[in-house]
């Protein structure tokens, strides 16, 4: 009897060990790539009619996504889908063991939103110059991402 209770806790504290260093899951996991994609470019280009025939039109580059090779996102660029020209760009990178990430300033006319931060959020923690937003991410048992929480550099909740 006292062999089996020793087989059975020798099983769990196995099993424990097991689920407490599952690997995290990575950003090119999250988005479904597999392998050791360095890089990921979308392109759109529409079906049009002419004389009877049908055509594909120019494409147009719509998102670049890199990645590192432990697959940890580095850069994610999205185009304006009319014209193809660079309208958001975003780098990623690590501060202090945490992950950030850097929108970059770009110069585009058809672009007609801009973020403001909310004068009714304070925040305690100064503003950090190094980077935009900090993402937080939880895991589920297996090392999935289960939800990923972008914070202001001041601290404040930006996106869930």
């Amino acid at each position: 009897m006292i062999k089996l209770l020793t087989n059975v806790t020798v099983i769990i504290l196995l099993s424990s060990l097991f689920v407490i260093a599952q690997k995290k899951q990575t950003d090119r996991d999250f988005d479904g790539l597999k392998g050791a994609v360095k890089s990921v470019v979308t392109e759109r280009a529409d079906l049009k009619k002419s004389s009877g025939k049908m055509f594909e039109s120019k494409r147009k580059q719509q998102e670049a996504i890199t990645y590192d090779s432990g697959g940890n996102r580095l850069t994610w660029k999205t185009y304006d889908y009319l014209t193809g020209t660079l309208f958001d760009s975003v780098v990623y990178n690590r501060v202090n063991g945490q992950k950030v990430a850097m929108y970059e300033d770009v110069k585009n006319s058809n672009k007609i939103v801009q973020l403001i931060a909310s004068p009714n959020e304070k925040s305690s923690e100064l503003s950090n110059s190094r980077y935009s937003q900090t993402l937080k991410y939880k895991y589920d048992l297996e090392g999935k991402i289960t939800e990923e929480a972008w914070f202001q550099s001041d601290g404040t909740l930006w996106l869930r």
